[in-house]
Parts: C-alpha cells; structure tokens; sequence
C-alpha cells in the first residue's frame, strides 16, 4: 500500500473525494486501518519514510518528491483520525438514543446508515454495544472503541 501511495502522490494525485483523489484516500484510510488492525505503534507517515528510502535506491527521482509526499501523508492521517472522531461521536450518539426508546436496530440499517462514511469498525463496535455484549467486543479490539 505504501509504495503505492508513494508513486501516486509522487505523480501530483491529491487524495481527495473525486477521481483518482478517491482511490488515493482509499488507498491511505485503509492502510491506516490495517496498521491499527495490526496494532503497528508506527504512524503512516514513519512507515512511509522508510519506503521512500527504499524505493529511492532502485526509482531515485522520487526523492524529488518526498516533501510533498510526506506533508500529504500527515495531512491526510491528520484528517482521518479527526473522521474517526467525528464517526465515534455519531455512533455513539445514536446509540444514546436508541438505548433510551429501548429501540435495537439490524446491522443491515447500521451498514446503510453508517458505512457512507467509512465508519465501519465504529458501527461493528456499536452493534455490540446495542447486544450488550461491548466487553467482549473491546477485548476482541485489544480494548479500543
């Protein structure tokens, strides 16, 4: 994923909401989630450094753009942790509130209302909140929402 990244941004893509800036974005949020799924403590933007070092031994123009690379790579974690943080706080209010009408709802609504916006591990935690069962569900997640 990070050499892929690396030639993308290196070729002027901006990760973005459109085009080939979609893919971009896609490429990196799910490298991101990998990378926690793996518990790696490193952020993106370290592995990245490290691929840019070896892909400049065999590609050594992409030194050229390393900067620029480099910036976009912190920006864009920078803007993905804050989505997970908006998503949390969505799902999490929307369990409120189902709580409170003693409502339970399918994880076919949860999927159409909460996947639009790549929350999908937020909704997976809060599908077990809404069973009951949010301890197990923590433990499974090494105790991360």
């Amino acid at each position: 994923h990070t050499r892929c990244l690396a030639f993308m941004l290196a070729d002027g893509i901006i990760p973005s909401n459109v085009k080939e800036g979609y893919l971009a974005r896609l490429v990196l949020r799910r490298t991101i989630r990998f990378m926690k799924e793996l518990d790696m403590k490193e952020s993106l933007a370290d592995v990245m450094a490290i691929q840019l070092d070896f892909l400049s031994k065999f590609y050594p123009e992409i030194r050229d753009s390393e900067e620029h690379i480099m910036n976009i790579i912190t920006l864009e974690e920078e803007r993905y942790a804050a989505t997970v943080k908006k998503g949390r706080s969505i799902v999490k209010r929307s369990i409120k509130r189902l709580k409170k009408g003693n409502i339970l709802i399918s994880k076919q609504y949860g999927k159409e209302h909460f996947d639009h916006a790549n929350y999908y591990s937020i909704t997976a935690h809060g599908y077990a909140v809404m069973r009951g069962d949010e301890k197990n569900d923590r433990k499974k997640n090494g105790g991360n929402l």
